[in-house]
Order: structure tokens, then C-alpha cells, then sequence
């Protein structure tokens, strides 16, 4: 049973500096950079326009209205950056309840029972 205990505040403690590793990494690293996402989308979508009005004698306003919502869609990360930050704290929330952890925190499960 002790070398249970130990073994598991080992990973207790592994876990908690992965955990800020990661916290640090979506701060400093994802969010910091989430404009920098927009701008080369915006890039992408006046390269995509210009080039689609290069020789057209008219404009296809629906296409235009496309491209527009791709862009819009895949330059903001918002959402993915919240939904990340809401796992790191149920993580941490997980972790710092007293019962045993392991079931709860297997998240590598790819369906395959054997």
C-alpha cells in the first residue's frame, strides 16, 4: 500500500508540472499568437479574392460571401482556446479531489476493449 501511495503522488506530481507545461504553452505560445492566425488568413482571403477577380469580367458575389465565411470561420480560435482552458481546469479540478484518479483520467480509451 505505501508503494502504491508513493507511486501514485509520483504521478500526482508529474501530472500538476505537465499540467502547467501546457498552461504555459497555451498562454504564451497559442494565445499570444491567435492574431497573428487572423492575419495570415486575411492574407489567404485577399490572395484567394485577388485572384478570383483577376480576369472576371464580373463578380460572383455569392463566392465572394464564401471565402468570406471561411475566413472568418478559421481565423478565430476563440473557441478552441476556451474549450482547451475549460479541460485544463477540469484537469486540475480531477486532480485535486482526494479518491483515486486513474479511471477518470483515462482518456487515451480508443474503443478497442481486448
Amino acid at each position: 500500500m505505501i508503494m502504491r501511495k508513493t507511486e501514485g503522488e509520483q504521478i500526482y506530481q508529474d501530472l500538476i508540472g505537465r499540467l502547467a507545461s501546457v498552461e504555459r504553452l497555451v498562454q504564451k505560445k497559442i494565445a499570444e499568437h491567435a492574431p497573428e492566425v487572423r492575419k495570415f488568413y486575411e492574407e489567404r482571403l485577399r490572395n484567394h479574392v485577388a485572384e478570383f477577380l483577376r480576369g472576371q469580367p464580373a463578380i460572383d458575389e455569392q463566392r465572394l460571401l464564401n471565402e468570406v465565411a471561411i475566413f472568418a470561420d478559421k481565423s478565430n480560435i476563440d473557441e478552441e482556446l476556451t474549450r482547451l482552458r475549460s479541460h485544463l481546469k477540469q484537469f486540475h479540478t480531477l486532480l485535486g479531489e482526494p479518491e483515486p484518479k486513474g479511471r477518470q483520467l483515462d482518456f487515451f480509451d480508443t474503443g478497442n476493449e481486448s
